[in-house]
């Protein structure tokens, strides 16, 4: 690793300490930009100070773990350890050392550290208009009240490090890593990092300012952070640090799980907010966009398993909240509230939700397009189970457009409760029709042209799971299905492509893919004519296996299911791609007209 960094650097002298020099700091003093100092194993005392130069200085193998943990850089605690007192640049290499005690400062520079123990009593990263790139370092804080890695003003790379917490009684970290502020044009980078707490107490396991400077958070395990003082959030940005924003913010692909912050993402600042492709479980709840945020975008993030609501958008304006799968939370799997300037809620998978108490959706005081989504398998111990529309924004309409609302449990309004708003519901599938809908006597509900009671014809509808308790149905947990549509589903080309919400100054679209990627809008029933899909799912005539694609693949299966019937199993249910009750030559041939399309 660290050789593939020094790749193309010109590398000049190597000055070795102690054999040649008894400090590190005289053999810095001595070194020009280029040279390399290189440290034997032992323990080394006082602080260093990289003096502005262009050097590296490392241990005698920075990959060695055992040569790391023995290179041991000491200074006072609360002392810099390591100071970059500014102009360094990436071409100055911190690599394969243990800091102990003290911190180590960046000030408008640029360092490379790399592959360093950092700790384990209260050693720190502190970077101040500086762009350096700490990576493939050990962090472990003792005693720490600070973050471990401080870079304000700054557009810092942090990469591939492992970060524990510190869990010991009595003390409450900050957190992990804190960064954001007022580069103009940069932006600061945390990849590929194991952010542990080990049960650390934090307020925030990352502290995002918002600033001129953008920040990307990508394919970072995030874990085991234990709630402590406000906000008690894994990764956070608020309004409290910065009132406007112009940067960019982008979480993606991170796995956040098994923490008990109040919750796994908020933010409520940034100027554009791209939470995209993260996996975000058994958290106490999983994503809350606030106030300030404008026009954030959730996308493709699978939100399960966490003890209150999947997601919230309170006072947000026009979120875009798309394709994601938001199932077993043990309140609300969604909770639009106070979302009064439209935004656009489709092709979400929202199944299972309400363990504990709650629903599928719950909208409050809100305006926004909710289409093309999957509600399955939720129930409330009052109101809908599926879907709940407890106040409305006076004069304006809940738009509810080529939804599947099916098998969900409520005392009453099992698929659909209605308040004192003015939901408008058409082109569904809405189990019970009318019939599983509760509505208060001032509510203005309006049952509109295109819906439907019919079974969807899921692959699999998925289930709840009864631990042995069968007269108290909150201690259930929901076992996953698979919600692509069967052929000869009744919500095949059953939607409308008119999904505008007359009440916004917005026009609203579909998105051009469904939940799986597959594109929006085919012509699902051979007809002419390419309608959308009620449902997060569109269907692909003659995509036997759901991939996507129709193939010899395909071809096969029809194949291995000739003369069964349908009603045996479900993979001959799938092969009957005509729906006509037989597996037969018909299905090959229509698979054949499909190839490759």
């Amino acid at each position: 690793m660290f050789v593939a960094f020094l790749t193309g650097l010109a590398l000049g002298a190597e000055l070795h300490v102690p054999g040649q020099y008894s400090t590190i700091q005289s053999a810095i003093v001595a070194a020009s930009d280029g040279d390399v100092v290189i440290v034997s194993p032992g323990t080394y005392t006082g602080s260093i100070d990289f003096l502005g130069k262009a050097i590296t200085v490392r241990s005698t193998n920075p990959d060695d773990d055992v040569v790391r943990d023995s290179t041991v850089i000491r200074a006072s605690e609360g002392k810099a350890c390591v100071t970059f007192q500014g102009g360094e640049t990436a071409r100055c290499v911190l690599a394969g050392l243990t800091i102990f005690l003290g911190v180590i400062n960046c000030t408008a520079s640029s360092p490379i550290i790399e592959r360093n123990k950092i700790g384990p009593y209260g050693a720190s990263i502190t970077c101040s208009q500086s762009s350096a790139t700490i990576r493939n370092n050990l962090f472990i804080p003792y005693n720490s009240r600070q973050y471990t890695i401080t870079c304000l003003d700054s557009a810092v790379t942090i990469e591939g490090n492992t970060i524990y917490g510190n869990k010991l009684a009595g003390y409450e970290q900050p957190g992990a890593i804190i960064i954001g502020g007022g580069v103009s044009g940069g932006t600061s980078v945390i990849a590929g990092n194991q952010i542990i707490g080990r049960g650390a107490k934090i307020a925030s396991a990352i502290y995002l300012v918002p600033g001129e400077a953008s920040a990307v958070i990508r394919g970072n395990l995030i874990a085991d952070w234990t709630k402590g003082g406000w906000p008690g959030v894994v990764i956070a940005s608020f309004e409290s640090f910065s009132a406007s924003s112009s940067g960019d913010l982008i979480i993606d692909g991170n796995v956040i799980a098994d923490n008990t912050g109040m919750v796994a993402i908020y933010d409520e600042s940034w100027a554009n907010t791209a939470i995209i492709r993260n996996t975000i479980s058994a958290n106490a709840a999983g994503v809350i966009l606030g106030s300030l945020a404008d026009r954030p975008l959730v996308q493709g993030n699978t939100i399960i398993g966490n003890s209150l609501d999947g997601a919230s958008s309170p006072h947000t304006i026009y979120p875009l909240v798309l394709s994601n799968t938001i199932a077993g939370n043990q309140r609300y799997g969604i909770n639009v509230y106070r979302t009064l300037h439209g935004g656009v809620f489709a092709d979400n998978l929202i199944v299972g939700n309400g363990g504990n108490w709650g629903c599928g959706v719950m909208f409050t005081d809100s305006s926004v397009l909710f289409a093309g989504n999957t509600v399955v398998g939720n129930k409330a111990r009052s109101g809908g189970g599926g879907l709940q529309f407890l106040t409305g924004v006076s004069g304006a309409t809940h738009p509810i457009r080529n939804c599947i609302v099916w098998g969900n449990r409520a005392p009453e309004g099992s698929s659909i409760a209605v308040g004192y708003a003015r939901p408008e519901v058409s082109h569904c599938s809405v189990q019970g029709g009318l019939t599983g809908v509760a509505k208060e006597g001032t509510a203005e509900f309006t049952w509109g042209p295109g819906n439907i009671d019919a079974d969807p014809l899921f692959v699999d509808p998925g289930r709840w799971d009864d631990p042995g308790t069968p007269t108290y149905q909150w201690d259930d947990s929901f076992i996953l299905g698979d919600y692509h549509l069967l052929p000869g589903s009744p919500c095949i080309d059953g939607g409308t492509n008119d999904v505008d919400n007359p009440d916004t100054t917005e026009i609203e679209t579909l998105p051009d893919t469904d939940i799986a990627g597959q594109p929006r809008v085919i012509d699902g029933n051979l007809d002419g004519a390419a309608t959308v899909d009620i449902g997060a799912y569109e269907y692909l005539p003659g995509d036997v296996n759901y991939d996507g694609r129709v193939n010899v693949l395909d071809l096969i299966l029809v194949r291995n299911s000739l003369g069964r019937d349908p009603a045996s199993s479900i993979e001959a249910r799938k092969a009957d791609v005509n729906a006509d009750g037989a597996v037969n030559v018909q299905d090959m041939i229509m698979v054949r007209g499909q190839l490759a399309k």
